[in-house]
């Protein structure tokens, strides 16, 4: 099963029918895409750019690579030891200007920078109280708020949600109640927070919100519909009251209260189209990767009441991951070492 955790860094309730198709909403001014050579062959599953020049990739097999010229040039910047993991790598965060988390789907491999991806270093995997080891038995997602890091687990020992506040030095369980799968956790200010998670099969989506650190939550069910669906969800809060979340099949939605209340916004996509990945800069800006053959990135400058298509893009493979850090650039990225680059005209 293709992406076991998510995000929500990575990233809702009622529909409104069906989707408009992806023409409608095309902007006519629109930018240029362009592919990259990344240099590596392996599957990329995630990017995260701290500004225009210094981005960080990562995948499959340890991969991590890393750009300080806009992606003109990548270079590899992690080479596991011996002995140590080479795992497929899944999310990439940064929590601010030096500090930064990299989770592999199946809860094997964190990793730490704290020199803007330059170096990356194995933390120790948390344990419940010392009772078991996670290594191998579950999925997760991860969080961050500085130097407060998250870490949502989900598996055969059921579902943990941890805390480090000195780079894994040393762990706590917030709480081993909640039951989520395929979900995308989002603490932006390391107090209030979101999950958005797929329970079940056929699955269900489950939205909690959390005011006290993720210590305790309160859950809801969402009544999504069909089209709602897939096996993840993903999800991301700007602020303690503002945020959005997509599952893998249907529309995106959006919180203002904080995620007691969810609405959903047509996206103009079409509605069997996988949503991929979600990356809002504010309030007001922000975009969304579908995935289809070929897929684009659709963007919205109004908080998501209308949203427009960036225009297509070349890969007609897989598609995983998407950072805009700003509205001039943006990168994607996906199978094959795929990256591709947006850039406004």
């Amino acid at each position: 099963m293709r992406r076991q955790c998510a995000f929500i860094p990575v990233t809702t309730l009622l529909f409104v029918g069906i989707l408009l198709t992806p023409a409608s909403g095309a902007d006519p001014a629109v930018g240029k895409w362009v592919v990259q050579k990344s240099g590596v062959e392996d599957y990329l599953r995630d990017i995260a750019f701290l500004n225009d020049e210094v981005g960080v990739a990562v995948g499959d097999h340890a991969t991590v690579v890393r750009t300080t010229d806009g992606g003109a040039t990548w270079q590899p910047v992690y080479e596991p030891k011996q002995g140590q993991r080479r795992d497929d790598l899944y999310r990439i965060l940064f929590s601010g200007p030096k500090e930064g988390w990299v989770i592999s789907g199946i809860s094997n491999t964190i990793l730490h920078t704290n020199d803007a991806g330059a170096t990356w270093h194995p933390v120790k995997l948390p344990s419940p109280g010392g009772r078991f080891d996670l290594a191998g038995k579950h999925n997760c997602a991860q969080a961050a708020a500085g130097s407060r890091y998250f870490y949502l687990c989900w598996g055969l020992t059921g579902s943990h949600l941890f805390q480090t506040d000195d780079a894994g030095g040393t762990w706590k369980v917030l709480t081993s109640d909640i039951k989520v799968q395929g979900a995308g956790l989002s603490i932006p200010d390391g107090t209030h927070g979101v999950f958005a998670a797929r329970v079940g099969t056929p699955s269900t989506g489950y939205l909690g919100q959390t005011s006290d650190g993720g210590a305790t939550w309160q859950v809801q069910k969402a009544n999504d519909g069909k089209l709602n669906s897939g096996n993840y969800a993903l999800v991301q809060m700007i602020d303690k009251d503002n945020g959005w979340y997509i599952p893998h099949y249907g529309t995106i939605h959006v919180t203002t209260d904080g995620g007691k209340t969810w609405t959903p916004q047509e996206l103009g996509h079409y509605s069997t189209n996988t949503l991929a990945a979600l990356h809002f800069l504010d309030t007001q800006r922000g975009h969304v990767l579908c995935e289809a053959n070929p897929g684009e990135v659709r963007r919205t400058s109004d908080g998501g009441k209308t949203w427009h298509s960036l225009g297509k893009l070349s890969n007609t493979g897989h598609l995983s991951g998407m950072s805009f850090p700003s509205m001039q650039h943006g990168w994607v990225v996906g199978d094959k070492g795929y990256i591709e680059h947006y850039s406004a005209q």
